[in-house]
This record gives structure tokens, sequence and C-alpha cells, in this order.
């Protein structure tokens, strides 16, 4: 699609006040909320969320004493269950999930409002697994879900390096359990067949997360 044909549809939707719901999953470092930022200012999206803030307001009202894996990083929050005697499950993903699942409740309270005043959101994070979506809101034609992956693990760890400030020490020191939640969200979203997305070239997974967004949009506008 040609810049002018772009610049068109992204008029078009906006002159029909249809509005869009994007979620951007992703593991910690792969590039989702440069990437977000991004996409909200080529669409006009006023309203971009990282699903850290919403866990960060969850911690405020669910005490650790009734959700210990909350207040874990979702790379430790393994630590904080019961032990578990089935070797068949990683510990560290039933970690993840648990603690991305008291997320989810935000997520769902944060989409229930964009419908009900009709606003466009965008909402990327580490912890928006496709399988907390049920069936009937994935395929809402407005709502746009796609997960970024990033395969190469040497610029994986850079970004660690180079994204994080005070908690980069940690993250690298826990990088293993990051690329298996990683790895995890890119399958969930697999056999979902929902968009996977590369974003080791950062020019190529900006053009490639757009055209996607406005071939999702033209389907809902034309």
């Amino acid at each position: 699609m040609c810049i002018r044909d772009r610049y068109l549809t992204i008029e078009k939707l906006r002159d029909t006040n249809i509005p869009l719901w994007i979620v951007i999953a992703g593991a910690i470092g792969v590039g989702k909320s440069t990437l977000s930022r991004k996409i909200a200012a080529n669409f006009g999206i006023r309203h971009v969320i990282g699903t850290d803030i919403v866990r960060d307001i969850l911690r405020k009202t669910l005490s650790k004493d009734i959700a210990p894996q909350l207040h874990a990083p979702s790379y430790l929050a393994y630590k904080t269950l019961r032990p578990i005697y089935n070797t068949r499950y990683d510990e560290v993903i039933i970690g993840y999930e648990n603690h991305s699942k008291y997320v989810n409740i935000g997520i769902e309270a944060l989409l229930n409002r964009a419908a009900m005043e009709n606003i466009s959101i965008i909402i990327e994070g580490e912890h928006l697994l496709p399988s907390f979506f049920d069936k009937e809101t994935i395929k809402i034609s407005n709502l746009i879900y796609i997960t970024i992956s990033l395969e190469d693990e040497k610029v994986h760890l850079e970004n660690l390096s180079s994204q994080y400030s005070r908690e980069k020490d940690e993250l690298i020191k826990h990088f293993k359990n990051i690329r298996k939640i990683h790895d995890f969200l890119v399958h969930e979203t697999n056999i979902r067949k929902l968009p996977v997305i590369e974003s080791n070239d950062k020019e190529a997974v900006l053009a490639n997360v757009r055209k996607y967004i406005i071939e999702k949009a033209k389907k809902v506008i034309f």
C-alpha cells in the first residue's frame, strides 16, 4: 500500500468515529513500548497504557497475602507458588500465567471503558496472553491483537541492557526465564492463528505493524 492510500485509510477511519482497540503483547525487552508510541502517533491515538501500570494499581488493591504472584516479577512469580509435583508443566510459565491473570482483570476494565466512551486505545505489555481473551472478544472487528517477537537472543539481551537502568542487572540475571515467557507468548499466539511480528529490524516492525493495522481497519470501514 502506498503512502497516499495509507493516509486516506487513516483519515477515513477518523471520519467514521470507529475506535481502534490495539493490543500489543510481548515479553520484556522486545520493543513494545517504543513501537506503541509510534503507532499511536501514526494513528492519532491519545491513550497508550502499559500493563505494568495496571499491575501496579492492582498491587495497591490486592495485598501480597491475597495475590502473592502479582507482587513478584512475572519471571519470578513461580517462587510464590505452592509446591508443584507435576513435571509436565514449566514452573516459570505457571508463575507467569498466575501473575498475568490478575492483570487481566484490569485489562478487561480498560477495554470495557474504551467501548463505553467510544475511544481508541493501545494496550501494550507482557501480560496480554491471548488465552485470557475469550473467542468473541478476539473476533471483534476493531480489536487488533498482535504479539511482538524477537528471535535473536543477543539483540534481546542488548535491549535489556540499553532500555532499562534500575532493573537491568536483575533482568539480565533472569534472562533465561524472560526468554521462556517470550517463547510461550509466541507459541500461544501462533496456535490461535493470531499475528506474530518479528522486531529484529525496528523500521521493519513499525512498517509491518502499521500495515497490519491498516488492513484490519479497512475491513471495519469499507
